[in-house]
């Protein structure tokens, strides 16, 4: 019958068991000077070593002559346990959980070893035992007869009772180290008659997650495929996914490309990849992402076999450690829901979905992310290129005069003169695209046009009257100017109304506009504000900011002014900026008091009283009492 080489291969001694040197060298001490325990608790993950040490230390305590702590494996007594020793129990606690088996335990302890110096009880999986049964063990392994060991095996010793585990010595059984385990199973393979790269060696402990019992048997189930066994062997057998589809997978969930990655995942799932494994290799190709960005690119705790390190690293660089992390929270949750459902390539679908389409979190990790990547551009944006101008600082549109319908009918072609003076004004290209053709904007002399047409284009202080009837065209003025000038199309016997289109006021009494007006900017607040974000630097140019020993003055500033500068971290970045290129600490103040700026509240009604007055129209308003 053939022998499973993790059975085969199973350490004869504590020398060859690899990764448990705490544990080996304790016991050997123990067997060198005589005083073994009375009961020992092993704990670990799966395919540790457990059960190997057990049944090591069970035979080196009826070791006839032991070597250096290890069993000789030549007496009798170890030859009779190699065969099968009544002496040597082993007991399985999964099928043995009951208390009635328990107490038939406890009545056999009683009776002497036949064949050997101990009576060795081996319980594996102990946490199976049901609260009764560790009750009823509860007093043997306290106080057993001289004659007998206990040593209780588990994986999950949280399960146990603290009563049991402090009745014994415990023994914390750590996973398999990688290369420890990577030169193993290359051992095992040329005493096999098999070759097998280091690589794939590799990826079969990776594979085995610590445990050298399942990394042997996977080894066996790949030598049944090949005797030459490389990487790409194992990844058929084990029915994993390449690095390639990974990285391709990365890279979709980063570009948010849903369809691409759906199309990845149904070529794998046609080629009877495992969706379990897949998204468990998915987290630990994340996990090695988590890492690296963590630990700005040390690649010491990255296992091999994940991928070229170039390749990981320019990955990295690709996400942000949030990002990372809301994929490992949603591949977890995903792992979780896959066992209890048996549609998984649904379940795994769901989870690229997730994974392509974080607009679908609602929950407030997800909702931080995205403002984050938003101040990451805002950030990134090159403010010497992008100038933002107050609206009172950009050059005011120049707009046509609206005339009814039979002057725009009438006036369908430009004259010569209209032209030879169209020509001699410089042209001005506006900052923005207008939604109605411009003009050029006439000279400060009106270029011999009349007023009327002009009206609310200048300064409010010199604009003259809309026209002027009686004034006749000079004499003195260019022939050509002189035929520009046009009787106003309308009648003259009544009122006329100017046709004009209304530019924005700008009122020069603002605190914007005076702002506008000071002197240079100091160089040290020009070299504090340029290192800000790009909409506090808009901002700051729009107020004044004077430069003292301890403070910054904000002056000039308008209340939405005041509300962003103290509001979220502005004060913060500005005061920080400012201690850098400073090097000493000032605070920033709003014309050295910190008071939020008040417009002033009007009466809409004593307002318009206050007009009509002033228009010499006299109204009478009467209060009504409530």
């Amino acid at each position: 019958m053939y022998l499973a080489l993790y059975r085969k291969y199973r350490s004869a001694t504590f020398d060859e068991v690899i990764s448990q040197e705490h544990i080996t060298t304790t016991l050997k001490n123990q067997i060198k000077t005589g005083t073994p325990a009375h009961a020992y608790l092993f704990t670990g993950s799966r395919g540790t070593g457990k059960t190997t040490c057990a049944k090591l230390m069970a035979k080196a305590v009826n070791c006839l002559s032991p070597v250096d702590g290890n069993p000789c494996g030549e007496c009798e007594c170890c030859k009779a346990i190699a065969d099968g020793c009544p002496d040597i129990i082993e007991m399985d606690a999964a099928s043995n959980n009951g208390v009635d088996d328990v107490r038939a335990l406890r009545d056999e302890v009683m009776y002497a070893p036949t064949v050997c110096k101990y009576k060795v009880y081996i319980i594996d999986e102990v946490h199976m035992l049901s609260p009764q049964a560790f009750n009823a063990l509860l007093k043997t392994i306290e106080e057993p007869p001289a004659h007998v060991i206990f040593i209780l095996a588990t994986t999950e010793v949280h399960k146990v009772p603290a009563t049991i585990v402090s009745r014994c010595q415990q023994f914390r059984f750590s996973r398999i180290d990688i290369d420890a385990s990577t030169a193993r199973l290359c051992e095992i393979a040329d005493k096999e008659g098999a070759k097998i790269t280091e690589d794939a060696a590799r990826l079969i402990s990776r594979l085995s997650d610590g445990g050298m019992r399942d990394a042997v048997s996977l080894l066996d189930q790949c030598m049944s495929v090949s005797r030459d066994i490389d990487e790409e062997t194992v990844r058929t057998t084990a029915g994993i996914a390449g690095t390639e589809h990974l990285f391709a997978l990365a890279d979709c969930i980063q570009a948010h490309n849903t369809a691409q990655a759906l199309k990845i995942l149904d070529e794998l799932h046609n080629e009877s990849k495992d969706l379990m494994l897949l998204l468990d290799e998915l987290t630990t190709h994340f996990r090695n992402l988590c890492m690296l960005s963590s630990t700005n690119m040390d690649f010491s705790l990255i296992p091999a076999g994940s991928g070229s390190r170039n390749d990981l690293a320019h990955q990295t660089e690709k996400f942000t450690l949030g990002e990372i992390m809301r994929c490992l929270d949603i591949l977890q949750d995903c792992i979780a829901k896959t066992p209890k459902t048996a549609k998984r390539k649904t379940v795994a679908e769901m989870c690229l979905i997730r994974l392509c389409t974080p607009r679908l979190d609602s929950d407030t990790t997800a909702l931080s992310l995205r403002l984050e990547k938003l101040e990451k551009k805002l950030d990134e944006l090159d403010t010497d290129k992008i100038v933002i101008q107050p609206r009172s600082m950009a050059p005011q549109p120049k707009s046509v005069p609206t005339a009814p319908d039979n002057i725009e009918q009438g006036i369908t072609k430009k004259t010569d003169a209209q032209t030879n003076i169209a020509q001699d004004i410089p042209q001005e290209e506006p900052p923005f695209d207008l939604d109605e053709p411009t003009i050029a904007e006439a000279p400060q002399d009106n270029g011999g046009k009349p007023d009327w047409l002009f009206e609310g284009t200048g300064n409010a202080d010199t604009e003259q009257p809309p026209f002027d009837i009686d004034e006749p065209v000079s004499a003195e003025e260019p022939k050509h100017i002189a035929e520009a000038q046009e009787v106003p199309p309308f009648d003259l016997d009544e009122p006329p109304e100017p046709i004009r289109s209304e530019p924005p006021i700008i009122n020069n009494d603002t605190p914007l506009a005076k702002a506008q007006q000071t002197e240079a900017v100091d160089p040290l607040v020009a070299e504090i504000t340029d290192g800000l974000p790009y909409i506090l630097q808009a901002v700051l140019k729009q107020v004044k900011v004077t430069l003292t020993e301890t403070e910054l003055v904000i002056s000039n500033y308008q209340k939405f002014q005041y509300d962003f500068l103290t509001t979220g971290d502005s004060k913060e970045r500005l005061e920080a900026q400012a201690q850098q290129v400073l090097g000493r600490k000032v605070v920033m103040t709003f014309d050295g008091k910190d008071k939020p700026y008040e417009e002033e509240k009007h009466d809409p009604v004593s307002d318009f009283l206050a007009k009509a007055e002033k228009a010499g129209v006299k109204i009478k308003y009467k209060q009504a009492k409530n």
